[in-house]
């Protein structure tokens, strides 16, 4: 399909040049969501999902993954990038015995095995291409959760995210949150929907917003109705919002991978430019 030429995709960007604010983005859009993955499906602790995260997303910097996905789609994104962190994670036991001085070692091997042609062809199975999803939505929540939480605090309106927050991730009665925090009961009730109400026009936002960064204008629409589709699924098969929500938090909330995020991004952005460089003979 030929993209039109109004506006490039940040992946048609990321592909064509290499400006280090479109990989930015990028890997703040993936990262949290790969290290939730790999934390859960490879029984990981944070900090080695962490490790994990990284080394899959420079791999896919390194072995210009998003350049080839551009011109052979027949797998989605998400697809693509669940094969590469299940590689990753296949040879973790292998890589966690190398020293760190090898690691480029480790990266040259592993480019080595990757094969593009295989990954967009590989079948995944049900329960992983599942949990990589349900990774991405639940990072996807807490992203609604804290932009919530800083409209609410912008706005002078705290005790609408506290009731939400107390109600939701917390677990707790109506009557508890409006002891705590002096409210009425009836007003525990107003600010808890207006919360909810805010956090589903969120959440719409953006599946959209992610929608546009990933998808040709021709295609948005129909991605953003498949997208928001799915995520209803996803979320009726959970419990709905508020359960998978509660479960989310419960599993990890993730305050902690956002302390470290930006560390990590500079770290991988580091990498990959000095990779470039002496592939590019220092240019």
């Amino acid at each position: 399909m030929n993209f039109p030429t109004t506006r490039y995709t940040l992946i048609q960007r990321i592909a064509t040049s290499t400006a280090e604010s479109d990989w930015a983005v990028f890997l703040a859009d993936y990262w949290r969501p790969i290290c939730r993955f790999a934390a859960r499906w490879g029984r990981l602790s944070l900090h080695d999902a962490e490790d994990i995260a990284s080394v899959t997303l420079e791999t896919v910097i390194r072995n210009g993954l998003l350049a080839r996905w551009t011109k052979d789609r027949r797998a989605r994104l998400r697809t693509l990038l669940c094969a590469v962190v299940r590689k990753v994670l296949a040879n973790n036991s292998r890589r966690r015995q190398r020293e760190a001085s090898r690691m480029r070692d480790y990266m040259d091997e592993l480019s080595a095995e990757l094969k593009f042609e295989e990954l967009v062809t590989e079948v995944i199975p049900g329960g992983d291409s599942d949990a990589f999803y349900e990774a991405w939505a639940e990072e996807l929540l807490q992203a609604a959760v804290e932009s919530l939480l800083d409209d609410y605090h912008r706005e002078g309106r705290g005790d609408y995210f506290r009731v939400f927050y107390g109600r939701v991730c917390e677990g707790m009665a109506v009557k508890d949150v409006a002891e705590l925090l002096g409210l009425k009961v009836t007003d525990v009730d107003n600010f808890y929907r207006h919360a909810r109400n805010r956090l589903e026009t969120r959440l719409r936002e953006l599946v959209r917003w992610h929608v546009t960064r990933y998808v040709a204008t021709s295609e948005t629409q129909h991605e953003f109705e498949t997208e928001w589709a799915r995520l209803g699924d996803f979320l009726t098969q959970h419990g709905g919002l508020e359960e998978t929500l509660r479960r989310s938090y419960e599993a990890f909330s993730s305050d902690e991978l956002r302390e470290r995020e930006v560390e990590s991004m500079t770290t991988i952005l580091k990498n990959v430019r000095e990779y470039l460089n002496e592939r590019n003979g220092g240019a």
